[in-house]
């Protein structure tokens, strides 16, 4: 059965309780992590898996927040000789970032016996990797890049990453069972690479997922008030904690921002 776990739900402003975002799509023996801000890969052992075993990696773009723990997680690959090749997804721009990291640590892309496969994602691309059936959009963001769709047997899962109000990004999630959406931005001060409670909101009514839940939310921000706007939207929302476990018909959450 696959599960969602939510290993980083905050944002570049350091909070206790949150990480950056990270989350995981659990399908059987299969792990498809999607974003790895700092501290996902010890969030995930946390929580029963073992990073270096993991089916792929898929990174959003290249602000820090979102791979800030990519070193670290490499480097654990490298030094427990991580056998095969670990399929990493990034989006096209995001290239030149990763050719200096190969420049400066050689070593972390390629070790005895196995070794990072970069697979640069054009701004609509679809791809299979294991189990896991994946579509790639652009979004509206200050940089290239991708929001994540994953098709299972049993579940459909979409990741906005950081994006402004985006056609294809709603596109992307239209009608899957469980969507994770930014919330990054405010409706008092609109912010033109995030989305703002009245945009999430609008995106849902478009999307309609079965199941929403909100991540990214800044520390400053009214979370109360901006979970209160976007439940407009009359479907089923909640805000992501760190540590929460999905799959379809049943939720291990901390506090569910609305009645199941």
């Amino acid at each position: 059965m696959t599960e969602v776990w939510v290993l980083g739900s905050g944002t570049p402003w350091p909070e206790g309780g949150r990480g950056p975002s990270s989350f995981a799509v659990v399908h059987g023996m299969e792990v498809l992590v999607l974003d790895c801000g700092a501290g996902a890969s010890r969030r995930l052992v946390a929580m029963g898996r073992d990073p270096v075993q993991i089916t792929a990696l898929a990174l959003s773009h290249e602000h820090p927040d979102h791979c800030g723990d990519l070193l670290a997680w490499l480097f654990a690959c490298r030094v427990q000789r991580r056998p095969g090749r670990l399929p990493l997804l990034h989006p096209e721009g995001m290239s030149r970032a990763l050719d200096a990291l190969c420049v400066g640590w050689p070593s972390l892309f390629e070790w005895p016996g196995g070794g990072v496969d970069r697979m640069p994602l054009a701004s609509e691309h679809q791809i299979v990797v294991g189990s896991f059936n994946i579509s790639a959009t652009s979004t509206a963001h200050s940089v290239d890049t991708r929001a994540y769709r994953v098709q299972l047997p049993d579940a459909s899962v979409a990741y906005t990453a950081d994006t402004g109000p985006s056609d294809a990004v709603t596109l992307l999630a239209n009608g899957v069972d469980l969507l994770l959406v930014e919330c990054g931005g405010s409706d008092v001060d609109p912010h033109p690479w995030h989305l703002g409670p009245s945009d999430v909101a609008r995106l849902l009514s478009a999307a309609r997922p079965a199941e929403a839940w909100v991540t990214h939310i800044p520390p400053h921000a009214d979370a109360t008030a901006a979970i209160a706007e976007i439940a407009k939207a009359g479907l089923r929302i909640r805000r992501a904690e760190d540590g929460d476990v999905w799959r379809r018909g049943w939720t291990s959450a901390a506090s569910p921002s609305t009645p199941d």
